[in-house]
């Protein structure tokens, strides 16, 4: 009897340890500056040592079953319309490149852009939709603090957007991924996910909004681990979703599969066998967060609110004391 209760409450703890894992999204992106023109001399080059490593990438993820979500901006997607001829299409199942990682690996294609050299994201969805491949809805990375250069007016979302290159085309982007600073020099580390009320109160959730964000927290390894203890503490209730996004470049390096796979994915991979986490897509975490969580918001350390506090002043003068406000 007594070793029945025993079992008992082993089982009890950890099935209590199993219950609400960490959600993490891995994913990567390119930049509009990836490459080079595509009329110049070598740009065909490092277009395909790019390929070359996407693809053998792509299927090491598949080989562990990995949900992985890949990003890209409008010079890359124009490089594979261009060069993937049916010769260079043939190492690929005889599909483009965006093809090949969503049919053949099982990898999300979405839209990241600094909305550069005229092109908006409605302008890379449709690219991407050229391709084959029809794009989520994530808006891959974008700067939420109105006070800073280079805001991006992610409430344009609320709407479709229309394309500026392409006016024909239009894109409905409803997930904020990637809260960010210009240069990423002073970046938020939430974690969690919410509706923003506005472009003045980005943290505060508003249950009627059409716009859902996903905390990033710190974007790598480290983070993951910190959730994980954070969940393990009980300082967050298995009510609250914590999330967290960890982030790796797109690189042509030859290395660059096995490094991950040595520093980032076995680590992770090691963490979702003892069901601290779970490997998911952007878009994943947004159907657990409304079948499992109700889609009750929750952010886990917000920044501190960066919109200036007005307050008043009075300054003595001849006429008398004149009150000012000042933000």
């Amino acid at each position: 009897m007594i070793r029945l209760l025993i079992l008992l409450i082993g089982f009890w703890f950890s099935t209590a340890a199993l219950a609400e894992p960490v959600y993490v999204v891995l994913f990567m992106h390119n930049e509009d500056g990836v490459l080079a023109d595509l009329d110049q001399p070598g740009t065909r080059a490092s277009y395909m040592r790019h390929r070359r490593e996407l693809v053998e990438f792509a299927d090491t993820l598949a080989h562990h079953h990995v949900p992985f979500c890949w990003q890209s901006d409008f010079k890359f997607l124009q490089a594979i319309l261009k060069y993937d001829t049916p010769a260079v299409m043939d190492s690929t199942d005889g599909k483009n490149l965006a093809r090949y990682l969503a049919e053949n690996c099982g990898i999300t294609v979405e839209a990241h852009s600094h909305e550069n050299y005229g092109y908006n994201y409605a302008d890379v969805a449709h690219l991407i939709d050229s391709l084959g491949v029809t794009p989520t809805d994530v808006v891959g990375g974008h700067v939420w603090d109105p006070y800073l250069a280079n805001y991006a007016d992610w409430e344009r979302f609320r709407t479709p957007l229309q394309g500026s290159m392409y006016p024909h085309a239009q894109w409905d982007g409803r997930l904020l991924i990637g809260s960010a600073t210009p240069g990423h020099s002073s970046d938020p580390v939430p974690s969690g996910v919410w509706r923003p009320l506005d472009k003045y109160n980005f943290w505060t959730d508003d249950p009627q909004g059409n716009i859902i964000c996903i905390g990033q927290y710190k974007n790598d390894l480290e983070g993951v681990e910190e959730l994980v203890q954070i969940k393990q503490s009980g300082a967050v209730s298995d009510n609250e979703i914590l999330t967290c996004a960890v982030f790796s470049p797109q690189s042509a390096n030859p290395d660059f599969t096995q490094d991950y796979v040595q520093t980032t994915l076995t680590p992770l991979l090691n963490l979702q066998d003892q069901g601290k986490i779970k490997l998911v897509t952007f878009t994943d975490v947004v159907d657990i967060w409304d079948s499992k969580y109700n889609a009750r918001a929750h952010i886990y350390n917000p920044p501190p609110d960066s919109v200036p506090q007005e307050f008043s002043v009075r300054i003595p003068s001849d006429a008398g004391e004149i009150k000012v406000s000042m933000r």
